[in-house]
Formats: C-alpha cells, structure tokens, sequence
C-alpha cells in the first residue's frame, strides 16, 4: 500500500507540486482581495495624510510642500499611480476610489511576493521542497499581509527595489555591464528612489558592488566606469529633479517630516523612548508575552489616554522590529477581536522558526560572498539597511519607527537567505526541514485566521 502510494507520488509530482503551490497562492490571493475590500481606509498608518496627498496630486495635478502636511515629504511616484487611479475612480463613487486605491496595495504585495518566489527558483534553488517553504513564507508574511490593505508607498518602493535587485543579480551573475544593463537598472532604481528614500541602498548597493567587479578582476575600470555613468545619470534624469527642489527650497535632499518643528506636536506626544545601546543589541522577550504596542491589549486606552499603557518592550529595536514583522501591532488590522491577544502570543513563538532560517541563512550566504558574487545583491542590501534602520531609531526615537515595514524592500534577500538555510538543513540535518515545514503549516493558519479582517 505505502508503495502504492509512493509510487504514484513519484509519477505525479509535477501535478502534486502545482497543486500545493495552488493551496499556498489561491488563499493568500483571496485573503488580501477580502482585506482590501473591507479595511477601512483611513485606519492605515497615517492614511490621512497619504490620502491628502493622493487628493493633491489627482485635483491640482502639483507635488505639495513638506511643510503643508505631515507626509508631503514623501518623493512623489505612488501618489501619482494613486492619484490616476483616484481621477479613475472617482467617477463611479467615493467607495470605488477606497477600493481602487486599497487594491493597489494589494496588487503590489502580490507581485512582490510572486516574483521574490521567481527570483528564487530561478537563481537559488530547484529543489521543491524549499519552493513550497519560500512561497509560503513569501505569501504568508504578515508584513506584506496588512500593508496589503493600506495606503502608501512602501509597498511600491519594495516592489522597484526587488525588481533592481533581480535584474542585478542577473548582472551579477553574468557579468553584463553593459551599456544596455545601465540603463534598464538606472529606470528601475530611479523609479525606487522617486518612490521613498529607500530606493539610495540600491542605489548604494550597485556602486558597491560595482567596486567589487571591478577589483576582482571581473570587470575593467572603463566598462564599470561607464556602466556606473550612464546608471547615474538615469537616476538622475528621472528623480533628481525632486531632490534639486528640496536641496534648494529646504537645504536637505532629504526633508522629512521629523525635522519640520511644525510636526513636532505629533512626536512629542508619544512616550520617550531615548535609545541606548542595549536598545540596538538587546531582544526584549517581553514581546512575546505582551505582544502589541497597548501592553494589555487595551487600544481604546492606547489611544484615548496618550499612550499610558504603552508596552514599553518597544524600546528595543530587535524585539519591535521582529514584533511587527508577525503583527500589526497598532490595533488597526488586529487586536480587537476574540483570542487575537492570546493567538498573537502564538504567532510571535511560531515566527521564531522563520526568522531563525533568515539569520542563518544571512550568514551562510555572507561566508559564500568569498567566492561567489551572485549573493552579493543580497547580503548587502541587508547590511546597509540595517545600518540605516538603526540609525534611523537611533536619531528619531519613536516606537513609530519601529518597524519591519520599512524593511519590505528586503523581501528578496530574506528568501534567499531561507533558501540557503534550507539547503544548509538538507545536507545536514535533515529532521529540522520537516520540524520548519510543521512551522509554517501552523503560521499559516494561525496568520489566515487572524488576518481576515471582519
């Protein structure tokens, strides 16, 4: 009978394999579909303000002031998809411009998630097996999840930093700096820095790994030199002009909000949160008992008393950050419905397993950056944003600024990072392969029941 089975397996597991596949994407698809449709929009992270923008840009067809509302800092590119898509819209009625806009964020984490999985089988790996374990944990992430259902570009900003970070991999790989490559990377990476800020580590992470080509031997000094002009220069045809504008109107290319005293009301409200060092290298466990940014749960406290019942496990950047890689921990999406808290407490223990393959897998992939370049797209990025990150928290002290969203352009790296994890377990220790596939089978459940939003 086993033989039976197994034999039958083995003729039919090109048809086994896509149906799994289709069990994996087909409910993760509908569950950002049915989010988008019935989130609110305005409960999103500071929805009003990117709505305000969204409206600006659609009615009066011009890029606002940073000074004149909170998230008009932001570089302009997905205001100005949403804002189409608000002209679009607008026609059939205020809930069809919700809808449209929500379904672009859902739209984008699909596609990200999608071609991350792409990128991996493609450069990575051709064993099944961790196929199916890298496009769970791609379309099950709670982070894309819930940003799946807000407004703003970090959806947008991730998804043209994965698509120069796959495109340069293929660079990487075969040593193709050309004039050709330029300019197709130097489009992706201005329409990311047009989208956030964020889109400078690709940019950061091409020259730098340009420096490498070139004294490896890879590459000669004029063809990297040209290759890095004409990628410049494409970058700077398409976004420059928006930093122009804020270097000299504001004296900073990068004007944010936090240091315009106008926005100092909505910081200084919030509980002081001074970072020290221990803030940056200590994980608080705290989290994992008290999992949201409410420390009993209590939102309606949260929010009506300033913060009183702040959950103070926050402070550290490694807990708060993976905190909000598994939550929302606002109380927006989740948090106010039966067994959330105790359920939440449940997925940040789940969560351990991934994350845990992620951490490894950053460093085994770092020790084959010796000898094999093509995990170089990866590994840097990931260094560079945490540098960032860090010290982004350490500037800007608010438990608003920690969190994994503003790490989604990482999503690629993250899954390559797994995928050496689990090629490491196969040749190793195999058992651990079948204790994470138990993992995930859980966190996807535990994540679909908590993520539909009712």
């Amino acid at each position: 009978m086993q033989e039976g089975i197994t034999h039958y397996l083995r003729k039919y597991r090109g048809i086994v394999f896509l149906i799994v596949l289709g069990c994996i994407l087909i409910p993760s698809v509908f569950l950002r579909v049915s989010n988008a449709l019935e989130f609110p929009i305005m409960k999103g992270y500071d929805a009003n303000w990117h709505f305000i923008y969204i409206i600006s840009v659609a009615q009066y067809a011009k890029f606002p002031l940073p000074e004149t509302s909170f998230e008009f800092y932001q570089p302009p590119l997905y205001y100005f998809f949403a804002g189409a898509i608000f002209n679009i819209m607008s026609k059939t009625g205020a809930n069809a411009v919700a809808v449209g806009l929500k379904m672009l964020s859902a739209v984008m984490s699909v596609i990200l998630a999608l071609i991350s999985i792409g990128a991996c089988y493609k450069y990575f790996t051709k064993n099944r097996t961790e196929l199916v374990f890298v496009c769970a944990l791609a379309m099950y992430m709670p982070v894309n999840i819930y940003a799946a259902s807000m407004i703003g570009n970090e959806l947008l900003s991730g998804l043209f930093i994965s698509f120069g970070l796959i495109y340069f991999i293929n660079i990487t790989l075969n040593h193709s700096y050309t004039f050709k490559s330029a300019l197709a990377l130097g489009v992706l990476t201005g329409f990311a820095v047009l989208s956030k800020y964020t889109g400078f580590i690709l940019v950061i992470t091409v020259f730098l790994i340009c420096a490498v080509a070139y004294l490896k031997g890879i590459c000669n000094f004029k063809k990297i030199a040209g290759f890095i002009l004409v990628f410049s220069t494409v970058i700077l045809v398409i976004s420059g002009w928006w930093y122009a504008r804020n270097l000299i109107v504001y004296g900073d290319p990068f004007i944010k909000s936090n240091d315009l005293k106008i926005f100092s009301g909505i910081y200084n409200s919030q509980p002081p949160c001074s970072r020290n060092l221990k803030d940056f290298i200590i994980f608080n466990p705290k989290i994992f008992v008290q999992p949201f940014l409410a420390e009993d749960g209590d939102f309606n406290k949260f929010y009506n008393t300033k913060y009183s019942n702040y959950n103070n496990a926050y402070n550290s950047v490694p807990a708060g950050t993976y905190a909000t890689l598994w939550l929302e921990n606002h109380g927006l999406f989740i948090g106010f419905k039966k067994n959330d808290f105790f359920m939440s407490q449940v997925l940040l223990f789940l969560g351990l397993v991934p994350f845990a393959g992620i951490i490894i897998g950053f460093f085994l992939s770092a020790r084959k950056c010796l000898n094999n370049v093509l995990y170089l797209p990866a590994v840097i990025p990931a260094i560079i944003s945490v540098i960032i990150y860090c010290f982004y928290n350490l500037k800007y002290p608010y438990f608003c600024h920690t969190k994994a969203l503003f790490m989604i352009h990482l999503y690629i790296p993250a899954l390559i990072f797994t995928c050496e994890f689990l090629k490491f377990c196969r040749r190793t220790v195999p058992v651990i392969c079948v204790l994470y596939g138990i993992d995930l089978i859980l966190l996807c459940l535990v994540i679909i029941k908590i993520y539909n939003y009712e």
